[in-house]
């Protein structure tokens, strides 16, 4: 009986030896080691806002003598002599900004009379103050976008003053047309 009590003794310790063996392999085992690449696309992402004046439209009042040379929008200057017209560029965008503007038509009125588009004009500047937007530096508006502000920074803005040259002999009556803005990535054409 001690016989084959030992017997059954030495499988017991061989089988727990062969299980430690075993559960060591399993804790340790072999180390497989991959590499992957992460990564991800962000894309431009941008914004403007208009002030509450540009929003409302560009204003040049009555006209009581002509010819008339850039006569000046309502809101190109306010109490402290600066433009309340300007475009903002949203701080939550991850570009700079170039602005385009562009004017659809010439100004008409119902009866068919039109004051030309190029004597629309505007000056623009990222400074507001009494001289600046400039009017030394009008550009005619177009019915193409080209740029008006080029690389406008994040949470900046973009001022304007506008101007409208009227000539002798303009028929009476209300005009209109539209100017358009768009937000462009700096490194895009209008």
């Amino acid at each position: 009986m001690n016989k084959k009590f030992n017997f059954i003794l030495i499988i017991i310790i061989l089988l727990s030896f062969s299980m430690i063996i075993l559960e060591q392999e399993k804790i340790h085992g072999f180390a497989i080691e991959q590499e992957v690449t992460s990564n991800v696309s962000i894309s431009k992402t941008l914004a403007i806002s208009f002030s509450t004046e540009l929003s409302n439209g560009i204003n040049f009042g009555e006209v009581n003598f002509l010819p008339a040379t850039n006569v000046d929008a309502d809101k190109n200057f306010n109490d402290t002599n600066e433009t309340l017209y300007y475009v903002e560029v949203s701080p939550d965008g991850n570009v700079p900004i170039d602005i385009c503007v562009k004017g659809d038509s010439n100004l008409i009125n119902v009866g068919g009379d039109f004051i030309p588009l190029n004597y629309e004009t505007y000056s623009s500047s990222l400074s507001n103050n009494l001289t600046l937007p400039d009017v030394a530096n009008e550009v005619s508006f177009t019915p193409i976008y080209f740029v008006s502000g080029n690389d406008v920074p994040l949470g900046e803005k973009l001022f304007y003053r506008f101007y409208l040259d009227v000539p002798a002999g303009q028929a009476s009556g209300q005009y209109n047309n539209t100017v358009s803005f768009k937000g462009i990535a700096f490194d895009l054409t209008c």
